[in-house]
């Protein structure tokens, strides 16, 4: 009988034991396995020890180890993995903001003369409208609607000869000039600046105007030359003005009409006193009032009322704009002496009534803070 190692446990055991008294691991088998050895082997030689077998625990235990050993370097190799990869990204990013800036300075400079040449170019105004006085008044004549489309609020180099000089209601100059007659005009304003240089013109003369379309007014073609700010007039035209100054004017003497209906006489002995200087009367309906006792009354009086209803006026624009409106009337129509009574007896009633109306308003006020003043006390 020989004793061998328990594997389990490593006590001594008698090879011919079944199991190992102190821990019960089988034995046989092991001493089963000793006892096959081959027959090569020396009689009486001693058996060698036979080799041990890993208990469960210990291969449980190597099991356990090695797979902590295989979760640790799957966690280094992700971790190294990560590194990399940020390292990488963060490279790639550098290069990519590299070459964004790069690209956006060189679209910008290409992009630079693309912009610019597709900047639209600064509106421009409207070009000055050329035509002549007759051709403005006759097209007014045949359409007005079509002709202010076409030229009311455009700017217009308007020529053509001079059929008055004179000064409105309120004292601001104007010119006619011939439309189809002396009655059928193109009326030019002024502001009273320029009055100096209108005292340099005559009836007869051919002149040109660079003034803004205003419509229609009771016939005439109007004209707003108040202006300071006006475009320059068109090359042809200046041209054909520069070489000599004498061709703006016409050849007809100043004294002559051009196409105008003979007018009454006029003699300083005739004329009455007015509220305009009869001296420089210039149309049918003025030298009828500088001869008529009547008519040089009627108009004064109506002068102190125009004077009195254009301080009391609530809307003095409105107010101008009809009285002008009035005024205009009465120079292209009236003719004879009946016509002006009729104009001066509408005019005396109109301003009455802003007369009257501006009365009963200060009235009315005046009642309510008479009211006011009782209820504070």
């Amino acid at each position: 009988m020989a004793l061998i190692k328990c594997d389990e446990c490593e006590a001594d055991v008698s090879d011919k034991a079944v199991a190992c008294p102190k821990c019960g691991n089988p034995i046989h088998a092991a001493a089963s396995v000793g006892l096959a050895s081959p027959a090569s082997s020396s009689p009486g030689a001693p058996l060698p020890p036979p080799k041990p077998k890993p208990s469960a625990s210990r291969k449980l235990g190597g099991a356990l180890a090695a797979f902590l050993v295989a979760v640790i370097a799957f966690m280094v190799y992700e971790s190294q993995s990560t590194i990399k990869a940020t390292t990488d990204t963060s490279a790639s990013g550098d290069t990519t903001v590299s070459q964004a800036v790069t690209t956006s300075v060189a679209d910008t400079a290409v992009a630079a003369p693309t912009a610019s040449a597709l900047k639209p170019a600064p509106a421009t105004a409207p070009p000055v409208i050329e035509i002549s006085a007759t051709e403005l008044y006759e097209e007014y004549k045949a359409n007005e609607v079509l002709a202010d489309t076409k030229y009311k609020g455009r700017w217009l180099y308007v020529s053509g000869v001079v059929n008055e000089i004179g000064k409105d209601f309120t004292d601001d100059p104007y010119v006619n000039l011939f439309g189809e007659n002396e009655y059928a005009v193109v009326r030019a304003n002024f502001a009273k600046s320029a009055v100096e240089k209108l005292a340099t013109l005559h009836k007869g003369d051919q002149i040109s105007l660079m003034c803004q379309g205003k419509g229609r007014l009771i016939g005439d073609a109007i004209l707003d030359c108040t202006s300071d700010d006006v475009p320059p007039a068109p090359r042809h035209a200046q041209a054909a003005a520069t070489p000599a100054p004498s061709e703006s004017i016409s050849s007809t003497p100043a004294d002559e009409p051009v196409n105008s209906p003979a007018m009454p006489a006029k003699t300083e002995t005739s004329s009455y006193p007015t509220s305009f200087d009869c001296k420089k009367a210039h149309s049918t309906s003025e030298m009828l009032i500088c001869g008529d006792a009547d008519l040089a009354a009627l108009d004064r009086e109506l002068a102190q009322l125009y004077a009195q209803a254009k301080t009391s006026a609530p809307d003095k624009k409105s107010f101008a704009e009809v009285t002008t409106q009035n005024w205009i009337w009465r120079e292209h129509n009236c003719r004879d002496k009946a016509c002006l009574v009729s104009w001066y007896a509408d005019q005396q009633q109109r301003f009455e009534n802003i007369l009257s109306r501006s009365a009963q308003s200060s009235a009315g006020d005046a009642a309510q803070a008479g009211e006011g003043a009782s209820a504070s006390l």
